[in-house]
């Protein structure tokens, strides 16, 4: 664990650093760090996810819908479990004072452990009785291997945090890619080798620990043994809300898989994950990104009501035009390049695939408000809409799929995606006096410029009496330049936006 001296040092020289910037750019200069450490964050993972996307492809090319379905049921229990083992523990060492910090980190991180292995725990035993309810044998040495990470996960949490709270994100470089390429490798030669859904798996329990050792060395993090109980009790006292809002949102964000695969079986669920992970990796990354940024920044900058207006809504412009291109021209192009990137055999899943790209759009600008209300500590509000949420899509999951398969899921949970952002920034408008105007100003130029360029390339695929790969690839790149030169007419990439990017991507 970081001892009393590593952290007061880190603590000093974050602010030394934000004092310099401070005195040069006023009110900026917490923003211009905020920004920066945001797109530190963005072309970090932004590398790895490109890297697991091209995995993705190549898997799918090697593996069959079935692997991936088992596989995707072992995600399920992590996408469910990772997010419990800190129940906000994390977030509270983010947003909380700095106050004998080492006492609340070396707590915090014990709780970690003790939840990991608890959820561990209780993988082992559930193990079984899911195989048995999925009809599915397979599942339980999934479900026992997979959990693994759960605990290696509960390791690197709070270090991670302690970085995170100082906007350190520079030292997570290295570990995050360092996972990814592991994960890329490992996963590759297994399923070269034959071993099926068992590539995805042991390659996933790898990946966390390469990112959960790299985070140790690189912060030389070493956890102490004490324990204050009070602290304990304090940590956990600011978790309890955020752990019920958690467990709500985690269980609305996973039903879709878990009906799916029991209603329809493996092979759907195989299709269903594929589209799903394909339409939501544009989310994952910068949705990952901005969040994981904003949250210490929306803490730091409260109650400055003005800078947080202005933060946010300069926030939203910018990750609107990042995923709003990627959103409509990959509906365009998803009929055309489904086959030719990934094979005929994944041709059934298309339409699902192009209702989870606006799925994902949706789940990008979210975090934009998300993190706002957390920072906030307006956990009532989280909690009401995770726990409508879950309602509404529990009612009408069961006959949806049943009726129209894993095609009207995936309709079901987008809608219910538009109500839970347009939710969240009503939220933000009463709370901050954000009007709604302003906020859909900030999205419109993403959205009509990519509209244009999605139309642009569905005349190039309309022409054309048969669509190659290097026809279609073409004229997706095509439609991207369209985009970036009607950015350019509509003053949203000039000179002093250049610039700033520049400036941005040089900072430390």
């Amino acid at each position: 664990m970081l001892d009393a001296a590593i952290i007061s040092a880190a603590e000093e020289a974050t602010q030394e650093q934000a004092a310099r910037q401070d005195r040069g750019f006023g009110r900026r200069g917490l923003a211009r760090r905020t920004v920066g450490a945001i797109g530190l964050t963005f072309v970090v993972t932004t590398s790895g996810r490109l890297l697991t996307t091209a995995t993705t492809f190549v898997l799918a090319r090697l593996l069959s819908p079935d692997d991936f379905g088992v596989a995707n049921l072992g995600a399920v229990l992590l996408a469910l479990a990772l997010p419990i083992t800190d129940i906000g523990i994390a977030q509270a060492l983010v947003r909380g004072q700095k106050d004998d910090l080492v006492t609340a980190a070396r707590t915090a991180f014990w709780l970690v452990i003790l939840l990991g292995v608890a959820l561990y725990a209780l993988c082992l035993v559930a193990a079984g009785p899911l195989a048995v309810f999925y009809t599915e044998p397979k599942l339980a040495p999934v479900l026992q291997v997979i959990g693994i990470s759960i605990v290696v996960y509960s390791t690197s949490r709070i270090p991670s945090a302690l970085l995170e709270r100082e906007l350190l994100y520079k030292a997570k470089v290295v570990p995050e890619l360092a996972g990814s390429v592991v994960y890329a490798g490992l996963a590759i030669v297994l399923a070269a080798l034959g071993l099926g859904f068992w590539s995805i798996v042991l390659a996933t329990v790898a990946r966390m620990f390469v990112i959960s050792t790299g985070l140790f060395i690189v912060t030389r993090w070493r956890p102490g043994v004490g324990f204050d109980v009070r602290v304990a009790q304090e940590l956990i006292s600011y978790a309890r809300v955020l752990l019920a809002s958690s467990m709500l949102r985690l269980a609305y964000t996973n039903v879709d898989n878990m009906i799916v695969g029991k209603v329809q079986g493996v092979t759907p669920l195989g299709y269903y994950a594929m589209a799903y992970n394909l339409g939501n990796l544009p989310a994952t990354q910068i949705a990952g990104a901005v969040g994981t940024g904003l949250f210490p920044a929306y803490a730091r900058m409260l109650p400055d009501e003005e800078r947080i207006r202005g933060a946010m809504l300069l926030i939203l412009r910018y990750t609107g035009l990042v995923i709003s291109p990627i959103t409509i021209v990959g509906i365009v192009a998803t009929p055309s390049l489904v086959p030719i990137v990934l094979g005929a055999k994944w041709l059934p899943m298309t339409a699902a695939l192009q209702v989870l790209l606006v799925y994902g759009w949706l789940r990008t600008i979210a975090p934009v408000y998300w993190m706002l209300i957390l920072a906030a500590d307006l956990r009532r509000h989280t909690l009401a809409i995770n726990l409508w949420s879950l309602v509404v899509a529990l009612v009408f999951a069961l006959p949806v799929v049943h009726f129209w398969g894993y095609v009207g899921i995936a309709v079901e949970f987008t809608v219910l995606e538009v109500f839970r952002t347009a939710w969240m920034a009503l939220s933000v408008r009463n709370s901050f006096h954000v009007s709604s105007h302003s906020q859909l100003r900030q999205l419109w130029p993403g959205l009509g410029a990519s509209a244009m360029a999605a139309l642009f390339l569905a005349a190039g695929l309309a022409l054309l009496p048969s669509v190659s790969a290097v026809a279609a690839i073409g004229l997706v790149v095509a439609a991207g330049v369209v985009y970036l030169l009607l950015l350019v007419l509509l003053g949203q990439l000039g000179r002093e936006q250049l610039v700033l990017a520049g400036a941005l991507l040089q900072k430390r």
